[in-house]
């Protein structure tokens, strides 16, 4: 294990994936980040461990690939970030139950789309896509039922002014092909930590960024 105190104005503002992280690990992992650096705290203990769960902790992370607690005048930040991850699609009915029971009770009259699970050191995390008054959701939850977060497809016209206006300064000319919000979930708390946008470049190259909804870049690859 390996453990920094990491004052907030040096956490890097590259893309978590570009570590190895990947989806949905990385996207949630940034999320909470990106949540936990705006609350006012004075730093961030991050601890990574590439290959147990850390002791005495189990009940709290429960195969979660992160989870953050409040600690003092910090925040503890834990990541369990698995050396190999392996994604598949599956089907609705290889969903658990108690994943299925927690997304149908929070998106009530949703109609369920499809599903993915990956395995980052044998701990699960199951993705549930749906649809719901127009809307494309993916869901992000353990295999207890525990969602940790929200991805929402949106439209360029969506998107806040201050993240409008950062992402035409940075990419004047763009093409959006992928715009979402992610909203981070704790306990019954939900909160919108960011946005992710795909788009081409006026020099035809593929980015993907990530914003907060103030319009600062956290993420760029």
């Amino acid at each position: 294990m390996v453990s920094w105190d990491i004052p907030e104005s040096t956490l890097p503002s590259e893309s978590f994936a570009r570590s190895g992280l990947r989806r949905p690990v990385a996207r949630a992992l940034g999320a909470i980040v990106g949540s936990s650096t705006n609350c006012g705290v004075g730093y961030v203990v991050v601890m990574i461990r590439r290959s147990t769960i850390l002791h005495g902790i189990e009940e709290e992370i429960m195969r979660r690939p992160i989870t953050w607690l409040a600690a003092g005048t910090g925040l503890a930040l834990l990541l369990i970030a698995g050396a190999d991850a392996d994604e598949k699609d599956i089907s609705l009915s290889e969903v658990p139950k108690p994943v299925m029971e927690a997304v149908k009770a929070r998106f009530v009259g949703a109609e369920m789309t499809g599903a993915a699970q990956e395995t980052t050191d044998d701990k699960l995390v199951y993705e549930v896509s749906l649809k719901l008054k127009g809307e494309t959701i993916d869901v992000l939850t353990t295999p207890e039922g525990r969602l940790f977060l929200f991805e929402t497809r949106v439209t360029a016209q969506d998107l806040p002014a201050p993240v409008a206006k950062a992402l035409e300064a940075k990419y004047p000319k763009a093409t959006y092909k992928k715009v979402e919000k992610l909203i981070a979930v704790e306990g019954t708390e939900e909160k919108l930590t960011h946005y992710e946008v795909r788009l081409v470049t006026a020099a035809n190259e593929g980015r993907e960024v990530k914003l907060t909804p103030t319009g600062e870049i956290v993420g760029e690859e």
